[in-house]
């Protein structure tokens, strides 16, 4: 992508990439694949196993489910998207100047005509039960959607000039647009919001396209440092990042929570590879550096897909690394606990953690409950004596690695009882305790001493 020889990153603070992920196959038969799309461990591609004007829609549960045939249909079928088991594509089955869009219910097995209008519709996607796709007015191409759970087709942007290769995430729609006639630049749309509500992700210099979207990231293809194309990325609510700039050409980026993949040719003109990138740790990563292309990656929570060129189209996949981490379930916040009292620890926990660091803030400090503690998810404590705090909370950590920790999402109390009277520990004065008092009346507490009671 770029016309310099010298390599630039812009994060000097990135951690040096490692080796390649562990890749598989996930089809690898004897005619072309492309186009491969994840969602969870559904993954979906395009086959011409049936044909080179005969393209199929195929997917496959990750990592050792069997292939199934999900659109026999004759005509090409391409473009699939997948959100859970809803899966959706480009459909020529009237012709290939009239594409539709189809789907299939992968759980249920049933199909989907989500929208046959006589114009011409394309590159669809799917969030939850929410179909986007760009669509051909007769002039330029608009976005529109559909809910599959009922109701009409309905405009998400109609603005002049093209809108088009259209993402979803929830209830934001990202799409590419030139309505300035200048170039494409990046626009979003709450689908929540009044219609004509869009709003700028990015218009800098040049052509920003392929845009992506996952939760609250956007990302995109942009040529602002120079002809080839970089990655940048734009949180909502914080403002734009860049992903990758180099002096070559990356390209096709795709998100799904914290990970960013794209393909890249920083390794030679003749060798795409894909790349990765954890937005969590600012960390990039080799996913495949295999000799040959790869294309068109698509990623999900646990896997990363893409098409191997070298033998005609192969679809190949990775799973991604899981980054170790804790979550507080409870105490996390509001709860009241007496001092001196047991009380139990909860918390759930990814990636390899042996053991945890429990620590207590007792409202001016925080000490250490225990240490080196088995990571089950739960561990039962005494709380410590002479604490009258409402601004405790509790901190749980790899006991290896202290960075690696969480604590409760707001503060809980911790109180000392004083009521004398309290004998069964609830911090409460009623019949339980009267019944604990009347079963030891003019009982002598001493059984070292007969005369102890009388003598005293």
């Amino acid at each position: 992508m770029k016309k310099v020889a010298v390599v630039l990153c812009l994060f000097s603070w990135m951690a040096d990439v490692q080796a390649d992920l562990s890749s598989f196959p996930i089809c690898e038969n004897t005619s072309p694949q492309s186009g491969p799309a994840v969602d969870g461990n559904l993954a979906v591609w395009v086959d011409y196993r049936d044909g080179s004007e005969n393209a199929n829609i195929y997917g496959r549960l990750l990592p050792g489910g069997t292939e199934s045939e999900i659109c026999p249909i004759m005509g090409n079928q391409t473009n699939p998207a997948v959100s859970g088991s809803v899966i959706v594509w480009q459909d020529s089955r009237k012709g290939t100047s009239d594409d539709d869009i189809y789907g299939y219910d992968f759980n249920t097995g049933i199909p989907l005509t989500i929208c046959a209008d006589s114009a011409n519709q394309q590159f669809p996607d799917v969030s939850g039960r929410i179909v986007v796709w760009q669509e051909y007015n007769g002039s330029n191409w608009d976005i529109y959607g559909v809910n599959l759970d009922g109701g009409a087709k309905f405009a998400i942007c109609t603005a002049n000039g093209d809108q088009q290769y259209p993402a979803i995430s929830g209830k934001y729609v990202v799409w590419q647009d030139n309505r300035g006639g200048s170039g494409y630049n990046i626009y979003c749309r709450d689908l929540t919001a009044p219609a004509s509500s869009e709003f700028l992700i990015c218009g800098a210099a040049g052509d920003q396209i392929y845009p992506d979207i996952d939760g609250n990231i956007i990302v995109w293809q942009d040529p602002r440092t120079d002809s080839s194309n970089d990655i940048y990325g734009y949180e909502l609510g914080v403002g734009e990042f860049p992903v990758c700039v180099r002096t070559e050409r990356q390209n096709q980026p795709a998100v799904s929570g914290n990970w960013i993949v794209w393909r890249d040719r920083r390794n030679g003109t003749a060798n795409y590879d894909i790349y990765g990138y954890d937005f969590s740790t600012k960390t990039e990563t080799m996913i495949c550096t295999a000799s040959g292309h790869q294309n068109a990656p698509a990623v999900s929570a646990q896997y990363v897909v893409w098409q191997d060129a070298v033998n005609n189209g192969d679809i190949y996949g990775a799973a991604l690394p899981i980054q170790a981490s804790v979550t507080v379930l409870s105490p996390n916040g509001g709860q009241t606990w007496i001092a001196g009292s047991q009380q139990q620890v909860q918390w759930n926990s990814q990636g390899t953690i042996s053991t945890v660091k429990i620590e207590l803030y007792n409202g001016t400090a925080w000490q250490t409950l225990a240490d080196g503690v088995a990571n089950t998810g739960a561990y039962n404590m005494d709380v410590p004596a002479g604490i009258n705090s409402q601004q405790c909370l509790i901190k749980v950590s790899d006991a290896a690695n202290a960075s690696v920790a969480d604590q409760s999402d707001a503060a809980f109390t911790i109180f000392q009882c004083m009521l004398k009277a309290d004998l069964t520990g609830d911090c409460y004065v009623d019949m339980a305790d009267f019944a604990e008092f009347a079963e030891q009346w003019l009982v002598c507490g001493n059984p070292f001493d007969a005369e102890w009671c009388q003598n005293n």
